[in-house]
């Protein structure tokens, strides 16, 4: 694994995917998850997330480019949208209608498409979360 400098801040580039930090609005960072993510690159995730839940920002979770997550990266996910809601801060997941099937799949399977703002577009997802109140 190894940082690599891209837009806003570093990225985090492991064998399996890259999770990269965007900053398009002032009041969001975007979270680009690309590749194959699961119990070994929970960690990475989780360190990214935990930094910018320092700074009084709304995250922006797109997953257009991801093409497997596992049950640790939706923990993972569940829990930042928890802590955001506990902060007043806004949290949506784009996923776009070119997303993989395995990930649109398995967020319809899990229900998790209920309680967490997804929407349909980069974009859209940057106006929830910068809102504050991004989550239903």
């Amino acid at each position: 694994m190894k940082r690599v400098g891209r837009g806003y801040a570093p990225s985090v580039v492991s064998s399996a995917g890259r999770i990269g930090l965007v900053r398009t609005d002032p009041r969001v960072v975007v979270v680009e998850v690309e590749g194959e993510h699961d119990l070994n690159t929970a960690p990475l995730l989780r360190r990214e997330a935990k930094a910018l839940q320092e700074q009084d920002v709304g995250i922006v979770l797109d997953l257009e480019s991801a093409t497997f997550l596992d049950s640790s990266i939706l923990a993972l996910v569940l829990e930042l949208d928890t802590n955001l809601k506990t902060k007043g801060r806004g949290f949506a997941v784009a996923l776009p209608e070119g997303s993989a099937d395995a990930v649109r799949r398995l967020i319809e399977v899990t229900g998790l498409d209920g309680p967490l703002a997804i929407a349909p577009s980069r974009e859209e997802a940057v106006a929830a979360a910068g809102g504050g109140t991004a989550s239903p």
